[in-house]
C-alpha cells in the first residue's frame, strides 16, 4: 500500500489532480495488475513446489489455482489500490484549484500534522507495552505488538527522514552530488518514507523469521550434540583391541575412545574423552594416574572436592573436577562419575567397552564403514547424519527464506524506482540548473543512486531492529516450554543488508540513467 500510495502522492499530481478534480482509480488497470500478481504468485509457488521436492520433502500441490483464490487476489489488489489512493485524492479534492498551482502547495505537502505524529508515538508505545507483556501472555499479543510498532513507525517515519538526513549531512561524504541526495531525501520526507516504508516492513519480517529460524537450528543442534557428542558410534558383540587399533590408524579420525559404564559401589561410571565431553558442555581434565571427575550431586553425597583422594572399588583415585548437572541434564552428565579410558578398566575390570566413540576431523563415514567391515557384528551409527535429520526442516525454512529475500528485493525495488521515478519527475528544473552549473551526468546518475541508497539504509536499519525485537519476543515466549536462545546470524543479516542496497542501486538505474539522459535546455525550460 506505501508502494501505491507514493505513486499517487506528489506536488506534481496533486497540482493536476486537485486541477482537474480527477481521482486516477484505474480500476481497469488494477484488476489486470492483480491478475498479473496472482500469475506471479502461482509461479513461486511452483518453484517453491520444485525445491521442496528436491529437498525429499513430499510433493505438495502448489501453484494450483482455484477459482476463490482468483477472486480473492484481485479483489484484494483493487481494495488496495483504491484505499492507496484515497488519502492523496482527499487532500487533492481539498486544495483549491489555483491554490494548487501555486509554489505554496509544495511547502504545505511537507508539513507533517501532530496528530499524526501524536498517533504513531501512541502506537509505537503501545506496541511496546504489548511485546513487553507478551513475554507471559504468548505469541498472539506479541504478533499485536508488531502490528502495532509497524503502524506507529510508518506514521512517524516522515518526520525521522530529515533527522536521518541531518545526520547524514554531517558525514564527511565528499562529492556534491552525494551530499545533494542526502539533502533531497530530507527534503522529500513523504516520498522517502512511503519507500522506506515498504523496506521497513520486508526487512522486519525476513529478518525475524531468519533470526528465529537460527536459534531454533542452533539450539536443536546444541541439544543433539549435548545428546550423542560424539561423530560416529561403532557397537556390537565385542569390543576388541585389534578394532580400537584399526580405528585409531584412520588418518581423518581425531579421537577414538574405547567407552566403558558400570556400576561401582553405587556409582555410575563412564569413561569418556575430554574433546567428546567438551561437546556435552562438560570441561574435563584427566591427569597423570587414576584420575576422575565427580557430577556435583554425588560430589555433595559424598562430601568430595577438586583435589580429594578418594577410593571407588579399592582403586584410589583423584578427584580433578566437579562438573555442574542442570535440572535437564545431557546422557553424557547423568553419571555420578566420567573418566579416562585406564581408569575406568580399573574401576570396572569385569565390564568391557561396550562402544567406540569416534569424533573426525573430515568427513570419515566411508573410512570407518572398511575398517569395520572386517568385523561383522559391529554396526556404525552416524551421528553427524542424524544430527543433520535434526535439523533438516529448520535448513528448509532457512532456505525458503533466502527466497523470500529475493522476493523482498523485488518489492523495495519497485518501491524505490517509484519514488525516484516521480521525484525525476518533479526535479526536472532543479537537474537542468544542475547541469548548467557544470553537474556532469555522471554526477547526476550517482546523486539519484545515493539518494536511493540512503533510502534503503534507513528501511533495512529500522526493519532489522524491528526484526530482531519480534525474533527475540518470540524466543522469550518459545523459552518458556522449549530450551531455545536468542542466535543472530550475522551471515545471514549481512546477505540481507547487502541485498537490500542491491535493490536500491538496481532501482535507480533506470531513473538515473532518465535524468542523466535528458537536454539541459528541455529541462530548463520545463514547468
Amino acid at each position: 500500500m506505501a508502494v501505491c500510495r507514493g505513486r499517487f502522492d506528489g506536488v506534481g499530481l496533486q497540482r493536476k489532480t486537485a486541477a482537474l478534480r480527477l481521482l486516477p482509480c484505474e480500476r481497469t488497470k488494477k484488476k489486470a495488475a492483480a491478475l498479473i500478481g496472482l500469475a506471479a504468485g502461482s509461479g513461486i509457488a511452483r518453484a517453491l513446489a520444485a525445491v521442496l521436492s528436491s529437498t525429499g520433502a513430499p510433493a505438495a500441490k502448489l501453484g494450483v489455482i482455484d477459482l476463490p483464490a482468483a477472486a480473492l487476489t484481485i479483489a484484494a489488489g483493487v481494495t488496495v489500490t483504491v484505499a492507496s489512493a484515497a488519502v492523496p485524492a482527499f487532500k487533492s479534492a481539498r486544495t483549491a484549484a489555483i491554490a494548487a498551482l501555486r509554489d505554496t502547495a509544495a511547502a504545505a505537502s511537507h508539513r507533517i500534522g501532530r496528530f499524526r505524529l501524536a498517533c504513531g508515538t501512541a502506537f509505537i508505545l503501545g506496541g511496546a507495552a504489548a511485546w513487553a507483556m507478551s513475554f507471559e501472555a504468548g505469541l498472539p499479543l506479541l504478533a499485536l505488538a508488531g502490528v502495532a510498532g509497524f503502524f506507529g513507525v510508518v506514521m512517524v517515519l516522515p518526520a525521522v527522514v530529515p533527522l536521518f538526513a541531518r545526520a547524514l549531512d554531517r558525514l564527511p561524504l565528499g562529492r556534491s552530488p552525494v551530499r545533494l541526495a542526502v539533502r533531497h531525501v530530507g527534503r522529500n520526507r513523504r516520498r522517502a518514507a512511503s519507500a522506506a516504508a515498504a523496506i521497513v516492513l520486508c526487512t522486519a519480517l525476513v529478518s525475524a523469521i531468519l533470526i528465529g529460524a537460527h536459534s531454533a537450528r542452533t539450539s536443536v543442534e546444541r541439544e543433539a550434540v549435548e545428546e550423542y557428542p560424539a561423530d560416529y558410534s561403532v557397537a556390537g558383540a565385542e569390543i576388541t583391541p585389534e578394532l580400537v587399533a584399526d580405528l585409531r590408524d584412520v588418518d581423518t579420525l581425531t579421537v577414538v575412545h574405547p567407552r566403558r559404564t558400570g556400576t561401582a559401589e553405587g556409582l555410575n561410571v563412564a569413561s569418556t574423552a575430554p574433546a567428546i565431553a567438551e561437546r556435552a558442555g562438560i570441561d574435563l581434565a584427566f591427569g597423570e594416574g587414576a584420575t576422575v571427575a565427580v557430577a556435583e550431586p554425588a560430589a555433595e553425597r559424598e562430601g568430595w572436592a577438586t583435589g580429594d583422594l578418594i577410593e571407588i572399588n579399592g582403586v584410589e583415585a583423584t578427584v580433578t573436577g566437579v562438573y555442574p548437572v542442570g535440572d535437564d541434564p545431557a546422557p553424557l552428565a547423568a553419571f555420578d562419575v566420567l573418566t579416562d579410558e585406564a581408569t575406568a578398566a580399573a574401576l570396572l575390570p569385569r565390564t568391557p567397552p561396550t562402544s567406540v566413540e569416534i569424533l573426525e576431523r573430515a568427513p570419515s563415514a566411508s573410512a570407518i564403514t572398511a575398517v569395520t567391515a572386517a568385523y561383522p557384528a559391529m554396526a556404525v551409527d552416524d551421528l553427524v547424519s542424524y544430527r543433520e535429520s535434526r535439523t533438516a526442516g529448520i535448513d528448509l525454512v532457512l532456505r525458503s527464506m533466502l527466497a523470500l529475500l529475493f522476493l523482498s528485493a523485488v518489492i523495495s525495488v519497485i518501491g524505490l524506482s517509484n519514488m525516484l521515478s516521480l521525484s525525476m519527475y518533479e526535479r526536472v528544473k532543479e537537474h537542468g540548473t544542475l547541469r548548467a552549473l557544470g553537474t556532469t551526468r555522471g554526477g547526476l546518475r550517482a546523486m539519484v543512486t545515493a539518494e536511493s541508497v540512503f533510502v534503503s539504509l534507513l528501511g533495512a536499519a529500522i526493519g532489522i531492529g524491528l526484526g530482531l525485537a519480534g525474533a527475540y519476543g518470540a524466543i522469550r515466549v518459545i523459552a518458556a516450554d522449549q530450551p531455545v536462545s536468542l542466535e543472530i546470524p550475522h551471515a545471514y543479516m549481512a546477505v540481507l543488508v547487502g541485498a537490500t542496497l542491491a535493490a536500491a542501486v538496481a532501482a535507480s538505474l533506470l531513473p538515473a540513467a532518465s535524468a542523466a539522459r535528458s537536454s539541459v535546455i528541455a529541462n530548463l525550460q520545463a514547468e
